[in-house]
């Protein structure tokens, strides 16, 4: 079980009009982690941090902009991937964390954390992505196609798009199964 935050607060990024809610778990001297959800407008709940280890990692959970209990609630006003990268980056320096030692993504949150690689490299070192997907006007086998082209294949569809975080994923991980991922 999830124990009670380390910290919570909300914090006012550049621009003003947006607070992003947000909460720390784990250990306070642990390696830092950060947490991204999914979407659209869902945002972070306490067993999000039960995906690391308490005794380990210190966890960052954030409501991203519009989403969860950040305000104002559902607005879209400057609410894109360039700000959501420079809130990730803001709410980073604000809590101290040199580096994150983990990136977890799911949904959304894997495509935001794919973005952020791009832009800030230098300041993750580590990155778990699960529940994939890229959504598509087909059944569902074929959405099943796709996110496995997006994530999976040799030549997928992210590789394309974020090289620089292809090149690393490819230096970390040497060793693949036929479809691209890392061999435990």
């Amino acid at each position: 079980p999830v124990k009670k935050a380390l910290s919570t607060g909300k914090h006012c990024v550049a621009g003003g009009v947006h607070k992003l809610y947000y909460e720390e778990h784990g250990t306070a001297t642990g390696a830092p982690a950060l947490f991204l959800h999914g979407g659209p407008g869902a945002g972070c709940f306490q067993r999000h941090a039960g995906f690391f280890d308490p005794d380990h990692y210190r966890v960052l959970l954030f409501d991203q902009r519009g989403c969860g209990r950040s305000l104002p609630k559902g607005c879209l006003d400057g609410n894109e991937t360039p700000q959501l990268i420079a809130d990730i980056e803001e709410l980073r320096v604000l809590l101290g964390i040199e580096a994150w030692q983990v990136v977890l993504g799911g949904s959304w949150g894997t495509t935001l954390a794919l973005a952020y690689a791009q832009e800030e490299l230098r300041t993750q070192r580590a990155w778990c992505m699960c529940m994939v997907h890229v959504h598509a006007r087909a059944r569902a086998h074929t959405c099943r196609a796709i996110s496995t082209e997006w994530s999976g294949s040799a030549a997928g569809t992210w590789r394309i798009l974020y090289p620089a975080a292809s090149l690393c994923q490819a230096k970390i991980c040497s060793s693949t199964s036929a479809v691209g991922w890392p061999v435990p």
